[in-house]
Parts: C-alpha cells; structure tokens; sequence
C-alpha cells in the first residue's frame, strides 16, 4: 500500500464526514491513501468501525482498518510524537500552542493531532485525529454506499411511513432548539405523517402529545433522556451500533421527505446558525444524485423524483 493517511474523525456524523472528505482531498493531492480508524480506544462517537455502515466506492479510502494488517507504519508518523505508540495516547480538547481555537490534542504534550494539509510530508504514515463540521460532508457521501443491511431497514422504515411524509429535526442536547412556536402550528396543520429526528425524548414526547401517537413517527432506539449528546455518550458494543444505525437512517428520512423543516439553534460557543447534521439532510434532499448514489438500490424502490 502507498503512504497513508490515518483518519480518526470525532464529533456528530456531519463532523466525522467532514473530517474524511478532508483526508481524501489531501490524499488524492499527495498520492496517499486514506484509512478511516472510528473505533479506536480513544474515541467515545462512533466506537464502531465506519465500514459496518458504509461501503467505500474508491480503492485509496479503506473503511476498515483491519483488513490492512502491517500496512500502517508506527515508526514513520507525523506527528511525530506518536511515532510508536498510534494505540497508546491519550487525547484532550484544548488549545494548542499558536492555535486560535481548542484542537484535539495530545494530553501530555498540548499538541494537535494533526498535520498541515498544504505540504507534503516524507513520513509513511499522518495521523488526523480532529472534530470539525462544515459544509464539504456531502462530497464525503459521494465516496460511500450504504451497506445493504441498512439499505434494507430504510426501506422498511419509509414503507412504515408511507412515503410523502413532512419531517422535522429538533436538536436538544448540546445544541439547543426553541421548537414550541413550530409545534403549535404542526399542531393546527392537516399534515396527516411527520417524521421526527431528535436527540431528546423529551423533544419526542412533546410532539407526541401535541399532533397525537398516530401522526409521530420516530425509529431511533436510544434518545437521551437527561440531556447529555448521544455522540458523546461511551455506551455498551451493541447499543452503539443501534446507536450510529438510527444516526444515518435518521439523516437518510430526513433527506428522503416530501418536506423538510430545519430550526436554527439557540447561541452556542461554536456560532452555528443551524446544526450541521440538518444542514445535511438538507442538502442531500435537495441533490438527489448524490442521495441516490448513496441509497444505491433503493432508488427504483423508493422512486425518487
């Protein structure tokens, strides 16, 4: 294998596609290849591998490192002070020397997890261990199919809906929504189907209660009941795969309704206007080429327009 590129995105699933679309612009820049590590000891989001949701369209993006045994190499990394120990550091959010911002850093030595993307580097392995949105997660998409297994459960999940639906996300943990104004009218509205995505139940219940049991639909297994983000909550194995499963199905029906309501979020230290998981869903409902490559064989199926 060429000189690689060890990606270990952190945050929410708009992070961590951010993350890797960065990766592989640099790599296919330098001739690298880019592996994705999301289940290191190190990382409380995804805890899985990005591989058991996603199947990677190109030869220098592998989802899964462990199907690459031998081929990272632990004595030639930048940075350097993980040269040897790419299993073995513990991380802290902080902000690193010369830096404006808090980076993931290296606990002991303050030092971002991370290299500079405007040069290239003589080492055979640059580790990129960092969280960070933006607006580039939808090119990541273009990159990836959904595996079948879930391609499988989205369809049963839209044909549970009945297709035509309005859907709304209402972000309630870190970041916060005032949703009460657009409840009321929901409320008032003859939408006979609404598909929430939420982090909260209490988020779920309130819609509930407003537009009745019948008119909610929600999949998600796992919401958080005390206010802690789900993203950053270590939970047991199997409960963070239904965990990340109903984190991209949620994105997908959102992406997938006939309308899509998106709510700014109240102020926050990272001055988002709008959650980057909703700014997704409503970008991908709006390109459909690229949500129809990611669905892959749904697209007959579901019939999109």
């Amino acid at each position: 294998m060429s000189k690689i590129v060890l990606c270990r995105p952190q945050g929410g699933l708009n992070d961590m596609l951010c993350q890797i679309e960065h990766c592989c612009r640099y790599a296919e820049r330098w001739g690298r290849t880019v592996i994705v590590d999301a289940n290191h000891g190190r990382s409380p989001h995804l805890q899985m591998r990005f591989g058991d949701y996603f199947v990677s369209r190109q030869a220098r993006l592998a989802l899964d490192p462990e199907r690459f045994p031998g081929t990272i190499d632990a004595s030639s990394v930048f940075p350097e002070f993980l040269a040897n120990r790419l299993y073995d550091y513990q991380t802290d959010y902080l902000v690193p020397p010369g830096a404006r911002g808090r980076r993931t850093c290296e606990a002991t030595t303050g030092l971002a997890i991370t290299f500079d993307f405007s040069r290239d580097y003589p080492h055979a392995t640059l580790v990129h261990h960092q969280v960070g949105g933006g607006f580039v997660s939808l090119f990541a998409l273009l990159r990836l199919r959904l595996r079948d297994d879930l391609a499988d459960e989205l369809l049963r999940r839209w044909r549970a809906i009945g297709g035509g639906y309005h859907a709304i996300h209402v972000r309630a943990t870190d970041y916060r929504t005032r949703y009460d104004a657009v409840l009321e009218r929901l409320a008032r509205s003859d939408i006979p189907r609404l598909f929430v995505a939420t982090d909260s139940r209490q988020v779920l219940d309130d819609f509930r209660a407003a537009l009745g049991a019948d008119r909610v639909h929600s999949f998600a297994r796992f919401l958080s009941e005390t206010g802690a983000p789900m993203h950053r909550t270590p939970v047991p194995h199997e409960d963070a795969d239904a965990k990340n499963r109903d984190a991209i199905l949620d994105l997908l029906m959102l992406a997938l309704a006939k309308h899509l309501i998106i709510l700014e979020i109240e102020p926050n230290t990272s001055n988002a206007k709008y959650s980057g998981f909703s700014m997704l869903a409503q970008r991908l409902g709006e390109t459909k080429p690229v949500l129809r490559r990611v669905i892959d064989r749904l697209d007959f199926q579901i019939g999109l327009d």
